[in-house]
């Protein structure tokens, strides 16, 4: 028959299909029709009806056939139909070096799908020698006649440095020329190059357009990625009611990680989820995602299914998950055995799994199994491998093991002490947004650790920490604007404490309890802060019950009773507040409340000393009230060196001249050695500012010349310096040091 006749054939078979691709009744008749003239068009088209079946019974040898009538012809498409057949399908009859021989004929046509196919298999060294710059030379030329999957290819090749030098702008010009073609893999790689900023600055509205391009192709995955878009606001406003439904059309379309996402969107009742079943659903979603092989919805799963009290199959599916080493199952696995929940408890095993999982990558691991260490918890207490453990999890960001690890280089735990280090790791977890480093790295800027002082970037990092929600952030907040710190020296800084103060005892700290009704007290808000009192007692808040022993002691809005005084004392010193231990040992010694009783006095001293808080004004006042006690032999056999040991011990850590002066009076008065006495008494003066016993007593050595040349001068001077630090207390000081100044006056 004449090409005339082939040619007519050809176009009616052509035109059939424009009309009605799948009116098979007319099309398959008009394609045999023709490819039995030899129209090589209509045999690649019928033998592909016969590879998919398509109004015909599916028929591989049928198929390769009439690919193989085409592709004699010199038809490029057909040439590459059958070597793909070749490739790609069992049941076809022809090798692998038929399929190369095919892809070359067409490749002498420069025809783009073979430059492409062949660049697959140099590409991955099939058939032909492995050669990754050929293949991307291959995947250029068709990229360059505007095939869609070759410059989706060649993207890629740039994309990870194949056979060429990397070029991420490179890259995006293929898959922007790809995409523009509706190739929906170019699409989705494109929509995330512009998320991510790879060769183009990032630009989430177009990441979205890409999405939306995607989507409306019916792309499960540009579906589901929108759907992320809308549940997170990248690239356009929060709307979880569209995401959920974008999720949902995406799941119904196959795709995992849609399914995944909507069993959180239910499991955490967002909008568009907050159903009366969404338990179940999320349940569903999950199990559906794993049922096609997305692993990460398995934990999830089993979170779900304990909730629900399937515990059975939660464990079934957790022991699955640990046997395929799946980190997060191991780590729920650990936590388990630790706290003994489903199983018997067994924290020398939670501990090898906590292991386990860590060394898979498990940072929540990592820090868990720090704090194993921490408190030898199934492995022998090591401080420094609790660290080791705090860093491997702080190098994987985790922001709780940058604050553990950073904690205990500031304090030299488990490690020497490393505040730069510190430092460091508090502005990693601060650039990271973790409120618990900002609040850390504030007090470092507070306090001068690791940093200069710089009182306003302190002010700038708790206040940041605090809209956060971190208590102790609030907490310090609250104690700037109180103290007037720079930064926070406002006509309402008073205000602002209380505010903040109150902020942070509704986030449940309660250190903040007693600041808080410091500030309603000096605000006017009486009622307020005595509500708070009385809540602070009820709750055994001891810096509470000190108040209201203090109120006691003073008549302050009750009526003054010493005893009760006492009573309330005693109840704080026994929940550790130091200041209530030393008052209640002072009470007792003293017998101001009516009672004395040394032993219980030493008792309380005693306690005072045990806390070791020596910071505190009491500590050194504690010591001294004891040495007081053995050096008169009140309550225990008198020891006169225990007491000078004891007045020691008081000096080196107060500023108080007390223990000072008593050290003088045994030494000049008890053991007649006037010298050592004075050098006492010149000490308590030098390191004293209030007081001023130490300074009357040297007064009267220089006035009568006791151990000293006598110099009236001298001892006016001395007498009034005790007289001035003593003018606001009222004691016996500073009358005897008037009496004293008016007679050396006279003389």
């Amino acid at each position: 028959m004449d090409t005339k006749q082939r040619e007519l054939l050809g176009n009616k078979a052509r035109e059939l299909i424009e009309q009605d691709p799948e009116d098979y009744e007319r099309v398959i008749p008009a394609l045999q029709a023709a490819a039995q003239v030899g129209d090589p068009w209509s045999q690649a088209t019928l033998g592909y009806c016969y590879e998919a079946g398509l109004g015909v019974e599916r028929d591989m040898k049928q198929a390769c056939w009439l690919y193989e009538m085409a592709a004699q012809e010199d038809y490029a498409p057909a040439q590459c139909n059958l070597a793909v057949v070749y490739l790609t399908e069992p049941e076809a009859s022809g090798t692998d070096e038929q399929a190369v021989f095919w892809l070359e004929e067409a490749l002498k046509q420069h025809y783009p799908r073979s430059q492409y196919l062949l660049g697959c298999l140099y590409q991955e060294g099939r058939q032909v020698p492995k050669n990754e710059k050929k293949a991307a030379q291959l995947f250029g030329d068709a990229a360059f006649q505007g095939f869609p999957p070759a410059q989706f290819s060649l993207a890629m090749c740039y994309d990870e440095g194949i056979g060429v030098k990397q070029n991420y702008q490179t890259a995006l010009y293929q898959l922007e020329q790809a995409a523009a073609q509706d190739h929906v893999k170019s699409i989705r790689q494109a929509a995330y190059y512009y998320e991510e900023g790879l060769g183009v600055k990032p630009n989430l509205l177009r990441a979205v357009q890409y999405y939306l391009q995607g989507a409306d192709l019916m792309d499960g995955e540009c579906i589901t990625s929108l759907a992320w878009c809308y549940d997170n606001g990248k690239g356009v406003d929060v709307n979880s009611e569209k995401a959920v439904r974008l999720y949902h059309q995406a799941a119904k379309l196959g795709v995992p990680r849609a399914m995944h996402n909507l069993a959180w969107c239910y499991k955490l009742g967002q909008p568009g989820a907050d159903v009366p079943d969404r338990d179940k659903n999320a349940l569903y979603w999950f199990q559906s995602a794993l049922e096609l092989g997305y692993e990460h919805s398995r934990y999830d799963l089993v979170g779900c299914l304990f909730e629900a009290g399937e515990d059975a199959k939660a464990f079934q599916l957790l022991e699955e998950g640990v046997q395929r080493e799946d980190d997060r199952c191991i780590h729920h696995l650990a936590d388990r055995y630790r706290k003994g929940e489903g199983v018997e408890q067994d924290e020398q095993k939670a501990a090898e799994l906590y292991q386990k999982a860590a060394q898979l990558g498990n940072a929540n691991a990592w820090v868990d199994l720090g704090m194993c260490y921490k408190e030898g918890l199934g492995v022998e207490q090591s401080d420094s491998m609790a660290h080791a453990c705090f860093e491997q999890a702080a190098e994987k960001n985790h922001s709780v093991g940058i604050w553990c690890a950073a904690y205990e280089c500031e304090e030299g735990i488990g490690v020497e002490q490393n505040l730069a280090r510190a430092v460091e790791l508090y502005q990693r977890g601060a650039d990271a947004g973790d409120g618990e480093c900002i609040a850390s790295l504030g007090w470092c800027y507070d306090n001068g650790r690791g940093v200069e002082e710089d009182s306003e970037k302190a002010v700038q990092l708790y206040q940041q920490a605090a809209e956060l929600g971190v208590p102790r952030a609030m907490h310090n907040l609250a104690w700037c604007y109180k103290l007037g710190q720079p930064g926070a020296d406002t006509p309402d800084r008073y205000e602002q404490a209380a505010h903040w103060f109150e902020c942070a005892l509704e986030q449940g700290y309660t250190g903040s309890r007693y600041p808080l009704v410091r500030c309603l007290l000096e605000l006017g808000r009486d009622e307020q802060a005595q509500d708070l009192l009385e809540q602070g007692i009820q709750q055994e808040d001891e810096r509470c019950i000190f108040h209201l022993a203090e109120q006691y002691r003073r008549g302050e809005g009750v009526e003054k009773d010493m005893r009760l005084s006492l009573d309330w004392y005693e109840k704080a010193a026994e929940l550790g507040h130091p200041e209530a231990q030393f008052e209640a040992g002072h009470f007792w010694d003293s017998g101001c409340a009516g009672v004395q009783d040394y032993a219980r006095a030493i008792y309380w001293y005693e306690q005072v000393m045990e806390q070791n808080r020596r910071d505190l004004a009491c500590w050194a006042m504690a010591v001294n009230n004891l040495a007081e006690l053995y050096r008169d032999g009140s309550g225990v056999p008198q020891d006169i060196e225990k007491a000078i040991q004891l007045y020691h011990m008081a000096c080196e850590e107060g500023t108080n001249e007390v223990p000072w002066y008593n050290l003088g009076e045994i030494y000049h008065q008890e053991r007649g050695d006037v010298q050592t006495g004075i050098g006492y008494y010149q000490q308590g003066i030098e390191h004293s500012t209030r007081g001023g016993r130490c300074a009357l007593a040297l007064a009267k050595l220089y006035q009568t010349g006791t151990g000293v040349a006598q110099n009236h001068q001298k001892a006016r001077e001395l007498a009034q310096l005790a007289f001035d630090r003593t003018e606001d207390i009222q004691s016996e000081v500073h009358e005897e040091a008037g009496q004293l100044l008016e007679t050396l006056s006279k003389g």
